[in-house]
């Protein structure tokens, strides 16, 4: 009965740790079109959280644009020629030495991802050229739950530990019971003096 109870809290701490309880960093997958033929894709990390503390939701990113009638195209990526950005739920803004790439949404950019539709942007290479976006969207996809995965591996886990402790407890064990069994992990036992 011990047991149980002690496996059933041990699962209950679990679910409790799997449970989100903040917003979640979304990915979003960029496809745009420019009115030079150019086109713009790759990606961009937006979390809301961190929007909220500091007006710039803006994480890892990697866009690519391509040759048009007007522009070169670049890559705007982190850490890719000292490129910088700021991402808003309504706008997404990224300067590298290069030039310049913005976008532009009419719907807010959710923690639930799903599809957002371009309502502008361009593409600067300062004074010698712009290419406006005809057309594009953003994609989001959230991090699914491989925390089922986790919380059921934990808890293999905890069950696992409780009956080796219980079974190292035992008489037929040959350890006295004057011993503390601790856990490192999930995967040994060691044993150490109470004294």
């Amino acid at each position: 009965m011990k047991t149980a109870r002690t496996i059933l809290g041990a699962i209950l701490v679990c679910l409790t740790v799997a449970t989100p309880t903040h917003a979640r960093v979304v990915t979003w997958k960029l496809t745009a079109s420019f009115d030079d033929k150019g086109r713009a894709t790759g990606f961009f990390q937006f979390d809301n959280d961190k929007f909220q503390m500091s007006g710039n939701g803006l994480g890892i990113f990697d866009i690519v644009t391509t040759r048009g009638g007007k522009l070169a195209g670049t890559e705007y990526a982190t850490g890719l020629f000292r490129s910088e950005g700021d991402a808003t739920p309504f706008a997404m803004n990224i300067t590298n030495d290069l030039g310049h790439l913005s976008f532009l949404h009419r719907l807010p950019l959710s923690d639930a991802g799903g599809i957002v539709s371009l309502d502008g942007g361009t593409e600067e290479f300062g004074i010698l050229a712009s290419r406006s976006v005809v057309r594009g969207e953003l994609v989001g996809q959230v991090p699914e739950a491989s925390q089922l995965i986790f919380l059921l591996i934990g808890a293999a886990g905890i069950v696992a530990a409780v009956f080796r402790i219980q079974k190292a407890r035992s008489p037929e064990s040959g350890i006295p019971s004057d011993r503390k069994i601790v856990i490192i992990g999930t995967c040994s036992a060691h044993q150490t003096s109470m004294a």
